[in-house]
C-alpha cells in the first residue's frame, strides 16, 4: 500500500511539475540506426538498439543530453522544492518487509526510511531481536550495486544471495553461513533470470547460466543457457550442466525439485508469453522427458505428495485452475483437482499441507483452503 501510494505520489508530482514550468527546452534528438534482424519469417528494423549498450560512448552522450534536458525542464519551476520535500517525508517511512520462516529462523526485510537499500534480518527464534544477516548498503559506495535474489538451504544453514550491479540482469551469486556469517569462497557468474534452488540434501543449488559476454554486456542476446549444478565447495569451472539445448538458443529455464526429491521440473520459457513447456526428470527416466511440449497455457509447479505433482495452469482455463500430474512409473497422467472458477486466480500457494488460493473477486481478495484433493475447506 505504501509503495502503491509513493508511485501515486510520483506521478502526480510529474503532472504538477509538467503544468507549472514556464519553459520548455528543446528536446534533445536521438540518432536512428538501422538493425534489421529476421524473426519468425518477419523483418524487424530495430532502429534504437544501439541504446540497449549503455556502456557505448554513443549512450553515454544520450543519456547525459537527456539528463540535461530533464534537469533543465525540471529546475525551471518554483514547484521543484516543495514536492522534493513532500516527497522526502512519503519515503522516509519505515518498510518492514512479510516475515516468512526457515526451520526455526524468521526472515524479513527492513528500512528505517534512511537506507537505501533494506536489510535482511533474521529472528533466531521467537523471543530472540532482530540481527542485520546482510546489509546491501555496504555492497557499494555509491549504492549501485543492489541485492538480488536470494534462497536459503532446506537445512537452514546456508543462504545463497545474488548481487546486481548498476541495475543489470546479470547476477553474481554468493554463499553465507547463517550460523556463523562467515562467507564462503563459492561464487557463481554470469547467471541471468534465474534463481538458486537447493538439492534437498542442501548440497548445491541448480542455477541458469550464460556463456560470458566476448562483447560489451549488453550487446549480447541472451542465448544458449545452460541449466547447471554448483556443488558447495567446487569451483564454478567444476560446475556439471544438468540441461542444454542448443537446438533452442532463445530458451530459458526454472527449476523445482520434489518435495521427496524425486523428480525434477523444468519450466521451459519462449519469449514473455505466459506460456511454458514442462520437461520432467522422474527416479525412474535418465533424461528430461517433454510432458508440455506445446506452449499451450503456464504450468507452474506448486507442491508434490507421493507420486503427485500440483501445477497451477491456464491451460483450458484462463482464470486459472489447479492440476495434479501423476508420474507413478512415468504414467503421466493428468487431472484437475481445483476447476476454474469465474474468479481469476491471483496466486496459489502450499502452507501445511493444505492449499491456499486467492482469487480475485471483482476488486476485492478472496482467499479460499482446499485440501490436496481439492476439497473446499474454508471460503466460499
Amino acid at each position: 500500500m505504501l509503495e502503491s501510494n509513493n508511485i501515486k505520489l510520483a506521478i502526480i508530482s510529474i503532472f504538477v511539475i509538467v503544468g507549472c514550468s514556464n519553459n520548455n527546452p528543446e528536446v534533445p534528438s536521438t540518432f536512428i540506426e538501422d538493425t534489421i534482424e529476421i524473426i519468425h519469417g518477419i523483418e524487424i528494423n530495430d532502429q534504437y538498439r544501439w541504446l540497449e549498450d549503455f556502456t557505448s560512448e554513443k549512450s553515454k552522450a544520450w543519456v547525459d543530453e537527456q539528463n540535461k534536458y530533464t534537469n533543465q525542464f525540471i529546475d525551471s519551476t518554483r514547484y521543484k522544492k516543495l514536492i522534493a520535500n513532500d516527497l522526502e517525508k512519503v519515503w522516509a517511512g519505515e518498510v518492514v518487509g512479510m516475515p516468512f520462516k526457515n526451520n526455526e529462523n524468521t526472515f524479513y526485510y527492513y528500512n528505517d526510511g534512511s537506507w537505501q537499500h533494506s536489510k535482511l534480518m533474521i529472528k533466531r527464534c521467537d523471543n530472540c531481536d532482530p540481527e542485520v544477516l546482510i546489509d546491501p548498503n555496504n555492497f557499494s559506495k555509491d549504492g549501485t550495486v543492489s541485492l538480488g535474489g536470494i534462497s536459503i538451504s532446506p537445512d537452514g544453514n546456508l543462504i545463497a544471495y545474488s548481487l546486481s550491479d548498476g541495475g543489470s540482469d546479470w547476477r553474481t551469486w554468493k554463499f553465507l553461513n547463517i550460523n556463523s556469517e562467515e562467507l564462503l569462497i563459492d561464487e557463481l557468474y554470469w547467471s541471468k533470470f534465474s534463481n538458486a534452488v537447493w538439492e534437498p540434501d542442501s548440497s548445491g543449488v541448480y542455477y541458469q547460466k550464460y556463456n560470458e559476454p566476448k562483447k560489451e554486456l549488453l550487446s549480447d542476446l541472451n542465448e544458449l543457457p545452460k541449466l547447471m549444478f554448483h556443488k558447495i565447495g567446487d569451483s564454478q569451472n567444476d560446475d556439471t550442466v544438468i540441461y542444454e539445448n542448443p537446438n533452442q538458443p532463445r530458451w530459458g529455464w526454472s527449476i523445482s525439485i520434489s518435495e521427496d526429491g524425486n523428480n525434477k521440473i523444468l519450466a521451459i520459457s519462449d519469449g514473455t508469453e505466459e506460456k511454458n513447456r514442462i520437461y520432467i526428470k522422474t527416479k525412474n527416466s535418465n533424461d528430461f522427458l517433454p510432458i508440455i511440449d506445446d506452449l499451450i497455457g503456464e504450468f507452474s509447479y506448486i507442491t508434490s505428495k507421493e507420486s503427485l505433482l500440483f501445477f497451477y495452469s491456464t491451460y483450458d482455463a484462463p482464470n486459472g485452475k489447479i492440476m495434479s500430474l501423476d508420474v507413478e512409473q512415468n504414467s503421466f497422467i493428468w487431472d484437475d483437482i481445483i476447476s476454474e472458477k469465474i474468479m481469476p486466480i491471483r496466486s496459489a500457494n502450499i502452507v501445511n499441507n493444505k492449499i491456499i488460493i486467492t482469487y480475485l473477486n471483482d476488486t476485492l481478495s478472496d482467499i479460499q483452503i482446499y485440501d490436496l484433493d481439492g476439497q473446499l475447506e474454508k471460503g466460499s
